[in-house]
């Protein structure tokens, strides 16, 4: 009986884990289907199938910049079915920006599972822009009359704040104008109505390689494989521009912390898989994997940080 036992070991390690939920999952995301978040989303919604659930789906819950979905995970049932994926924003830079309608560590009411993946932000000009590379542009806007506009995804984003301290860093006059999205400002910017963005990176290289645009530099912390000759303004002489955008996933507070341990090792086993490597690096998204003490630790710690830029700059939104 022993030593039938032991021939039968190596045959059940081989089977795949049991999920560890009974039910169907959700990720819930405050963006609308199709663009970077969305992704990102049913690329993790997939790889946790049938590891932490059988089924897992994506719904979209767009509004508010994200508040509106993080409002109904935390309304959730905790028993680990309802996850959020959202990008740092809403905890790091929404506190200061909506002082009456966020609490100063919305983190509390959510329970911090892991950081997801992360991408730099890239200052992107058109093919016939006379700047040649970094120290061009600087040249080419401080000889500028008028302050010199450039396209953002959305006001009051990280986009938005990280061209608000690359304009500072680099002694730049910049307007900010924005966009509902990525897209539209690239299409403006190749239409020749404004003549920079300054958005995430994901989806620009491809317009760079085929010359439809030309990025001059990124936020990441030295150069890119995936874009050689770019360089990143961190290398160039600005280490404080070493700037990421990052996503996070949660779990509504109350979740037992078994079922939290078990999301987390999920996502690290997720991480490690080629498909989800691949599909990340496809929109130049790379895997960041953080505990959840890490991970409150780098909000705080950014939420410290940007908040002191919105101070400086003087942004207000009306709540």
């Amino acid at each position: 009986m022993r030593r039938r036992a032991l021939l039968a070991a190596p045959a059940l390690l081989a089977l795949p884990a049991r999920a560890q939920l009974d039910r169907p999952a959700r990720i819930i995301i405050g963006f609308p289907p199709g663009g970077s978040v969305d992704v990102v989303a049913r690329l993790y919604a997939e790889a946790l199938r049938g590891t932490y659930a059988p089924h897992v789906v994506v719904e979209s819950r767009p509004g508010a910049g994200a508040r509106l979905a993080m409002d109904a995970v935390r309304a959730a049932p905790p028993d680990g079915s309802t996850m959020l994926l959202t990008p740092a924003g809403g905890f790091i830079l929404h506190p200061t920006l909506f002082p009456q309608s966020v609490k100063p560590e919305p983190e509390l009411e959510l329970a911090p599972i892991t950081t997801v993946c992360a991408l730099p932000f890239a200052l992107v000009v058109a093919p016939g822009h006379p700047a040649r590379d970094i120290a061009g542009f600087i040249a080419w806007a401080k000889a500028q009359r008028e302050p010199v506009s450039y396209g953002l995804p959305s006001a009051g984003s990280m986009a938005h704040f990280s061209a608000m301290q690359i304009g500072r860093t680099l002694g730049l006059n910049l307007n900010a104008v924005p966009y509902r999205g990525s897209a539209p400002a690239l299409s403006e910017l190749m239409g020749g109505h404004i003549p920079m963005v300054v958005i995430p990176l994901g989806g620009v290289p491809g317009l760079h390689r085929e010359g439809q645009v030309r990025i001059l530099a990124t936020t990441a912390p030295g150069p890119l494989a995936s874009l050689p000759g770019v360089p990143s303004l961190a290398a160039s002489g600005y280490p404080d521009l070493a700037i990421e955008e990052w996503f996070g996933l949660f779990l509504p507070a109350r979740t037992p912390a078994a079922t939290q341990a078990a999301l987390h090792q999920a996502m690290l086993a997720a991480a490690a898989t080629p498909a989800l490597r691949d599909g990340l690096a496809r929109i130049e998204y790379v895997p960041l994997t953080m505990d959840s003490a890490a991970l409150v630790a780098r909000i705080r710690r950014e939420r410290t940080q940007w908040a002191q830029v919105i101070h400086d700059t003087g942004f207000k939104v009306e709540e």
